[in-house]
């Protein structure tokens, strides 16, 4: 005979589905020992997790108890997945419901409401001097995160930039006209991994940057473009020449360089270099 559900049961049952925790996603990877399944399931069950994820590939999902996982597998359900894809796609088709977004969007109109209230007041003024750069550069949304500069384009204090955040390893800072983020910007599954970023007002003192000189081969060459760079104090960390067509060569350097404004003081002194036909950044 069903239990008849009394007001005061009802309103405990729908507590407890307020308390679920619709964003958090567990998944369970070929763990073999039942105590352990059984025990997952208890904690899921007490912490409000709606699902379990059951990802096994070498080995069948282990016999429970009946009695230490009983009521827990009766509120936690079990979704079970043949390959990764399958898994991936369940979770990302999941991953964001009406129910979650409410609440932010109740939160956003609240802030909204109460600012055109204080309509006439100066709104509040960023304090840049309080945000976070990593060698340099701020990226937005993101304090303190690990960046790298792209090695495509080199950018440099004074070019416009932009960041794209890695798989591993924090954020990557392309220049704004680089090809490889022009390119990846119009792929849908990229154009979201693209954040703003900027220079900071206080950078490092050095960046690496690329230069190439064409010039008309002749002996000494090499020794007047590095005298060139001495004079000037800049630091160079690689070169490579080699004999080009129509009787020219080729200087490629990476060197230290402050911003744009520096480099092309660098462009300028490597023009002056006796035979040197064009300087440009790599």
């Amino acid at each position: 005979m069903a239990r008849e559900i009394t007001e005061r049961r009802r309103a405990k049952l729908e507590r407890v589905l307020r308390w679920r925790q619709k964003d958090l996603t567990l998944v369970l990877a070929n763990i073999h020992d039942p105590h352990n399944v059984s025990a997952i399931y208890r904690s899921a069950d007490a912490f409000g997790v709606a699902a379990l994820h059951l990802y096994y590939t070498d080995t069948a999902f282990p016999e429970l108890g009946k009695k230490s996982s009983a009521s827990a597998r009766k509120w936690v359900e079990s979704v079970r997945h043949r390959s990764a894809e399958e898994l991936y796609a369940a979770i990302g088709y999941g991953g964001m419901t009406i129910a979650n977004c409410l609440p932010k969007l109740k939160e956003e109109w609240q802030k909204l409401k109460a600012s055109e209230e204080k309509a006439g007041e100066d709104l509040p003024k960023v304090d840049l001097s309080r945000v976070h750069a990593t060698d340099g550069v701020v990226v937005e949304g993101f304090d303190n995160t690990p960046i790298k500069f792209a090695k495509c384009c080199s950018p440099l204090p004074g070019d416009p930039i932009v960041g794209f955040i890695t798989r591993g390893f924090g954020v990557s800072i392309h220049k704004q006209s680089c090809a490889n983020a022009i390119s990846s910007m119009k792929d849908p599954t990229n154009a979201p991994r693209w954040v703003k970023a900027y220079w900071a007002d206080s950078v490092k003192d050095s960046y690496k940057a690329g230069i190439e000189i064409i010039a008309l081969n002749r002996n000494e060459l090499l020794q007047d473009v590095l005298a060139a760079l001495a004079d000037i104090r800049v630091p160079i960390y690689a070169v490579n020449a080699r004999q080009v067509e129509n009787n020219c060569a080729m200087v490629s350097l990476t060197i230290g360089i402050n911003n744009t404004e520096h480099l092309n003081r660098v462009v300028a002194r490597l023009s002056k270099v006796k035979d040197v036909l064009k300087v440009t950044r790599s």
